[in-house]
């Protein structure tokens, strides 16, 4: 089976601007397309949905959700002024279309993700990055996040299972790394 990560970048990207909001529009659309023919061919039940993200780092800011691109171009002022800049007032002018993926993991009551640091090619740390505040179909990077360390909680039968995980993530980031031949 192959690997599917459907994303799309977009630049030259203002959200105060109708014709640019309707290229984010068109990519959302084309995403969604591509994630619902897979979720039929996996018999997924749940709707598709994207995250839209700043290009140049988040911060946790700059990130928005949206299940069609009519919503994008029906952005309200609050959602349009959030994708206008992001940390220390750096404008936000591309974005990177992503694929959703809910999150499956509680912990401590709360949505969760697991989060693995490297010194060099070793895991040294495994943590959960958890928010009370957010649903399992929102980013959990956003204020009132909470970091927990959980090498001493977890089955150590996930934290292998994580760590090669995050191995074969590091390859392909090698992978990308090197077809952009940085």
């Amino acid at each position: 089976m192959a690997y599917f990560c459907a994303y799309r970048s977009c630049n030259g990207v203002d959200f105060n601007d109708d014709s640019s909001l309707g290229a984010v529009a068109t990519k959302v659309d084309q995403i969604l397309s591509l994630v619902q023919k897979k979720y039929e061919e996996y018999e997924i039940k749940t709707q598709p949905y994207v995250f839209i993200k700043a290009s140049n780092g988040t911060y946790g800011m700059g990130i928005i959700t949206a299940t069609s691109g009519e919503e994008i171009l029906n952005l309200n002022k609050k959602k349009r002024h959030k994708m206008k800049k992001i940390k220390e007032g750096i404008a936000i002018n591309s974005v990177i279309i992503q694929e959703g993926v809910p999150t499956i993991d509680i912990f401590k009551s709360s949505s969760a993700e697991p989060l693995i640091y490297y010194i060099g090619d070793t895991p040294t740390c495994y943590l959960y990055r958890c928010n009370s505040r957010k649903d399992v179909y929102s980013s959990l990077n956003a204020t009132e996040c909470e970091f927990h360390d959980v090498s001493q909680v977890v089955e150590g039968k996930i934290l292998s299972l994580w760590s090669i995980v995050s191995k074969l993530a590091v390859l392909a980031l090698a992978v990308e790394i090197k077809s952009f031949h940085l």
